[in-house]
């Protein structure tokens, strides 16, 4: 065999080793990237933004996706629970598709516990959402879409609550976008080398702006990284003892509800006591004069699964543990001071969960 042939035979081969790993690595790294994914929401399982999304992942990408949502609209229950309300109505309409009659944070742990354990699906991330309205500032407190991604995140599982305008799922252009967005987050914010960023038990609050009547493509819009903050666009609730003064009332219904009493809304949200939103990096003042403007920010702010808080310096001062030696106390002593004696196992304040 001539050397030509010998080398170009010997190239050949390293060639299709070369080949073949590069094949195996691609492989594996796909591998890698596909999730498996719970999806829930708090508006029902058959609202048109969550099968969107849904569908999309199922058919247009690697992920292996269930869909486990509450039977009907369900919004505003918050972190409510039916502890022994045995039987709930619950059902499996399609491949991948389940309900639970229901609230959200319930249906959440039905699914991680029933579904997702029968099924051996072991979820890399829990979708909740995405929802018929904006979750920002005080709405995340009672939001069935958040609350079912921390009821997941208690249990150590990444979560993230998606919430879009809620006027957009009269367009089909705009419930294609809103999946085009939550997929692109997925796929370039949340996935890195493979990997998905979010640990154990972290979250995500995720707001996308008007995009019904916007001209724009996927890439126009950014992510940014914010607060939940306090304001939201639409006020904020108050109890009135005749509706007629609620101007949401006016606007939205028309006064519908005039001489009748109970709880509305009212614009701006700091009208109805709550406190002004002032910091700038909250997802409020990120969006804008949303309901004025084009804004083109997706807002992402992170959560936590407990209500823990850093104690503020006063509390710290009064409940913080004083450390004095036994010098500074004889000293106190001398002086006439009365304050009593600390105990000496007096413990440590705890500190609050990151």
């Amino acid at each position: 065999m001539s050397p030509f042939k010998q080398n170009h035979y010997s190239l050949s081969r390293l060639s299709l080793i070369w080949f073949t790993t590069a094949q195996m690595v691609i492989g594996l790294t796909k591998s890698e990237s596909c999730l498996n994914i719970l999806l829930t929401n708090d508006d029902g399982y058959e609202t048109p933004l969550t099968n969107s999304l849904f569908e999309f992942l199922r058919d247009e990408t690697c992920h292996n996706v269930k869909l486990v949502a509450p039977k009907g609209g369900q919004s505003g229950k918050g972190g409510a629970i039916e502890i022994f309300v045995p039987n709930l109505e619950m059902g499996n309409p399609e491949t991948d598709i389940y309900y639970l009659e229901s609230t959200p944070v319930t249906t959440v742990l039905f699914g991680l516990d029933i579904v997702c354990a029968e099924a051996d699906f072991e979820p890399d991330l829990i979708i909740s959402g995405p929802n018929e309205g904006w979750n920002q500032g005080w709405a995340a407190q009672i939001s069935g879409t958040v609350n079912g991604a921390v009821a997941a995140m208690a249990r150590g599982y990444p979560a993230i609550a998606v919430s879009a305008y809620q006027d957009d799922i009269k367009s089909e252009e705009s419930v294609g976008m809103v999946t085009k967005i939550v997929n692109n987050l997925i796929e370039t914010k949340l996935l890195r080398d493979g990997e998905l960023i979010l640990g154990e038990g972290e979250g995500l609050s995720v707001n996308i702006p008007i995009l019904s009547g916007i001209d724009a493509e996927v890439n126009d819009y950014t992510f940014k990284l914010t607060k939940i903050g306090r304001g939201n666009p639409f006020g904020a609730p108050k109890y009135f003892r005749d509706l007629k003064d609620s101007n949401v009332n006016a606007l939205a219904y028309g006064g519908y509800f005039n001489g009748k009493s109970g709880l509305g809304l009212t614009i701006p949200y700091n009208e109805a006591g709550v406190i002004q939103d002032t910091d700038p990096e909250s997802e409020y003042n990120a969006f804008g004069p949303v309901l004025t403007n084009n804004t083109f920010v997706v807002t992402v702010s992170p959560l936590q699964s407990s209500f823990a808080a850093d104690p503020s310096s006063n509390v710290l001062m009064t409940f913080g543990e004083k450390k004095t030696t036994k010098h500074k106390k004889s000293a106190k002593k001398a002086k006439g001071s009365k304050a009593g004696k600390r105990s000496k196992d007096s413990k440590q304040p705890v500190q609050p969960a990151n």
